[in-house]
């Protein structure tokens, strides 16, 4: 007997449909992953932990998007030039400024570092008095695209406004902003992930790990995005004035994950060349989304 077709906002997985089968079985990984790595109790994970967790890192060109070891790239950073022709027009840097003490503290650097990206991705948004005559303001750089910045959904913020642990005595980290197309179509979400946790060169850490396996489980139970083998994450990764991106996904077929990570940028004293990265970061935000995401079923 034909199955009956199930209502639009059923999002239970369907043991018999190889695509719910795909997204059924990724949610169950990022669910353990991240049960696992609770239980660990640390705001890191050692090369022993990557290993048993079977979690494959390599480096990742913040400049081209492109991974040390060969493998697909899955974001194109926008375009400079094309910022630099935006920002000549917005000049976000007038009413984002991140040289100060106040922003670029011990305490608040990564605060203010994601929060001058925000204001990037609007280009300052101009104050209500600022006169355009009969003009409309110029489009935002996130305008530009067919990114948008959105809400995390009840059960995305659940995993990701947390602890890494779950204990009072481990550094708080916490997702600022989601970016996300919101076509049904486009699997990839990136993050601004504040994390109160040192960035290690040679570690990524829980939280960076943590809120990868949070989006794709969210994700999954969108029915529209089942036709995906995998939902690429990336994150702007910011603890005090250091930042990285780390970009990854759940892979059931090999019962891991597959994570990417950038060098580290130092935000200090130099403001033009603060500018220059926060530029970089921002570009990572609203990128062109490539590679071959979609599950095979023949």
């Amino acid at each position: 007997m034909p199955r009956e077709p199930r209502a639009p906002n059923d999002n239970r997985y369907d043991p018999k449909d190889p695509l719910d089968i795909n997204a059924m079985n990724s949610s169950l990984l990022a669910n353990r992953l991240l049960s696992s790595i609770n239980k660990r109790q640390s705001a890191y994970l050692s090369d022993r932990a990557l290993k048993r967790l079977n979690i494959q890192c390599t480096g990742l060109d913040l400049n081209t998007g492109m991974p040390s070891d060969g493998s697909e790239t899955l974001i194109r950073p926008f375009p400079m030039a094309k910022i630099h022709s935006i920002f000549k027009e917005r000049q976000p840097w007038n009413k984002y400024k991140i040289i100060h003490d106040h922003i670029l503290g011990p305490d608040d650097g990564a605060q203010g570092v994601l929060y001058s990206i925000y204001g990037h991705l609007n280009s300052g948004d101009f104050d209500d008095d600022f006169d355009f005559g009969d003009c409309d303001p110029p489009p935002t750089l996130i305008q530009h695209t067919d990114w948008q910045l959105r809400d995390m959904e009840w059960d995305e913020g659940e995993r990701l406004l947390r602890r890494p642990v779950g204990l009072a005595s481990l550094p708080r980290w916490t997702v600022m902003d989601v970016l996300d197309k919101i076509d049904g179509v486009t699997p990839h979400v990136s993050c601004l992930l504040m994390d109160r946790a040192p960035l290690r060169d040679a570690q990524l850490s829980s939280a960076e790990i943590c809120c990868i396996l949070a989006v794709t489980f969210r994700r999954f139970r969108q029915r529209e995005y089942r036709n995906h083998r995998f939902i690429p994450v990336t994150i702007v990764s910011a603890a005090g004035c250091r930042v990285r991106i780390v970009q990854g996904y759940v892979d059931p077929q090999e019962d891991g994950m597959r994570v990417r990570k950038s060098p580290i940028l130092d935000l200090h004293d130099d403001v033009e060349q603060n500018q220059k990265q926060i530029e970089l970061l921002t570009s990572w935000c609203i990128g062109e989304t490539v590679g071959d995401t979609k599950l095979k079923t023949t």
